[in-house]
């Protein structure tokens, strides 16, 4: 379900990255970043929607600084504070991570209608 996950966020939105070593991780976790998209804007959304997901650390919450972890993976400026973190369950199901896409593709493009880019925004 994760890969597939993966699959459908980067076919729908193509200027989104995966974050993390596709061969080393976690069977139930996917980060993808997403360009010039404030996580916290995304993660509003979907949480209106009742899709939990996370962005950041809890050691960095409240912090204006892109995290220093995604800065020394070498992670596009553009894609630095677009962070987020899914999360799936045993209980989680193929109509779920449909959903999810489903939010998550009009999110994108509603959040990307609206923003300027991150680079002038914080030059």
């Amino acid at each position: 379900m994760r890969d597939y996950l993966e699959r459908e966020i980067l076919r729908i939105v193509p200027t989104a990255i995966r974050i993390g070593d596709r061969n080393n991780c976690l069977p139930n976790t996917l980060n993808i970043a997403f360009e010039n998209i404030e996580a916290d804007s995304l993660l509003i959304i979907l949480n209106r929607e009742r899709i939990a997901a996370s962005s950041g650390s809890a050691c960095t919450s409240g912090s204006l600084n892109p995290s220093h972890v995604l800065t020394a993976m070498k992670i596009p400026f553009s894609h630095l504070r677009g962070s987020v973190r899914f999360s799936l369950s045993r209980e989680s199901t193929d109509c779920d991570v449909d959903r999810v896409i489903e939010v998550l593709q009009q999110a994108v493009i509603d959040l990307q209608a609206d923003s300027i880019p991150l680079e002038a925004a914080y030059a």
